[in-house]
């Protein structure tokens, strides 16, 4: 992919703060995942906790739902959620292998055991989804990627564009893929390694592959170990939206070296945010051009939903808060 840009820009807007020092809004971890749903609703969760929190659109609290233990409606380590059809919510708890589908209103509706310690990426349909997990069967060893049914079943594996053999070596590397839904019955694939991205069907037909060489992207097989190296890059997130796929890149901060500091045999990052720096590109999926690419002031996490990135921050006292922001390609007139 070349980078061909259009007279337009990336505009980076404030969306809404979530969070409060004191009260049930307050949030525990300096890590979180945020989803919304088609009401505008931001469902926000701490890896491993037992519970989450819902915010509406103005970022005020609508409910805590879940709570410590083994019964219905309660949790041991949640890993990630889904939005599903009609905002059900579906609650992947790595801690009991258990999938739990949340209905609308936030209540318990059901659950369904899984055979292996997976988090969702997200609905092919209303009826299955696909996650990229490490399954270590004789159908489905070497394949990152893995529809499932809604009782949390494989039904099938593909995504193996190098070999079926497991490398539990080079695991991360060649099997941890960013995905976003696309037409129906298609989805969209990054390698977090290489700046590449793959266009499946949902049964495993490899239509396509876009790949974008750029120096400050090397494809890598193993991240630094050392203080001398920079930050590798990596794909982050990968949002296809009608016509254009928005990628969330993170790359080595121009004072990489300042922010980094050697501590015995490993190393220690001392500044985050000059460590790495959050990339966002838009392609035009037509041409199979980058036509915007913008550095982000913020080092963002993820997406939320369409537009919508998010980080945690550190307020007072050391407090964590969820900051979200809404990206937009603006065409210049």
């Amino acid at each position: 992919m070349a980078l061909d840009l259009c007279d337009c820009e990336i505009s980076v807007q404030p969306f809404v703060t979530l969070g409060e020092v004191d009260g049930p809004a307050g949030l525990e971890a300096e890590d979180h995942g945020v989803k919304v749903d088609s009401r505008g609703r931001l469902i926000v969760w701490a890896p491993l906790a037992d519970h989450f929190r819902v915010f509406g659109p103005s970022g005020a609290l609508e409910g805590v739902v879940g709570r410590g233990g083994q019964g219905p409606g309660e949790y041991v380590n949640i890993m990630g959620i889904l939005v599903g059809p009609a905002d059900s919510l579906y609650v992947f708890d790595i801690g009991q292998s258990r999938l739990s589908v949340i209905d609308p209103g936030l209540e318990f509706a059901r659950s369904a055991s899984l055979s292996q310690l997976t988090v969702g990426a997200g609905f092919y349909a209303d009826d299955h989804f696909v996650v990229n997990e490490r399954y270590l069967t004789p159908e489905s060893v070497g394949m990152p990627l893995h529809v499932l049914d809604l009782e949390g079943n494989v039904l099938w594996s593909f995504g193996s564009t190098i070999s079926g053999a497991y490398r539990p070596d080079l695991r991360e590397a060649l099997s941890n893929r960013r995905i976003s839904a696309g037409n129906p019955g298609r989805l969209w694939a990054a390698r977090q390694n290489s700046y590449t991205i793959e266009h499946w069907t949902h049964s495993g037909e490899l239509l396509s592959i876009l790949k974008r060489d750029v120096e400050w992207f090397p494809e890598w097989m193993k991240a630094q170990s050392s203080a001398d190296a920079p930050p590798v890059s990596a794909v982050q997130a990968l949002q296809v939206r009608g016509d254009t796929a928005w990628v969330l890149l993170k790359r080595a901060g121009p004072n990489w070296r300042k922010a980094v500091e050697a501590s015995g045999r490993l190393y220690r990052v001392t500044d985050p945010e000059e460590y790495r720096k959050s990339v966002v590109e838009v392609i035009d999926l037509n041409s199979r051009r980058v036509i915007a690419s913008a550095e982000l002031e913020m080092n963002v996490i993820s997406f939320a939903g369409p537009g919508l990135v998010y980080r945690t921050m550190l307020g007072r006292g050391g407090v964590p808060y969820v900051v979200l922001e809404h990206l937009e390609l603006v065409v210049n007139h």
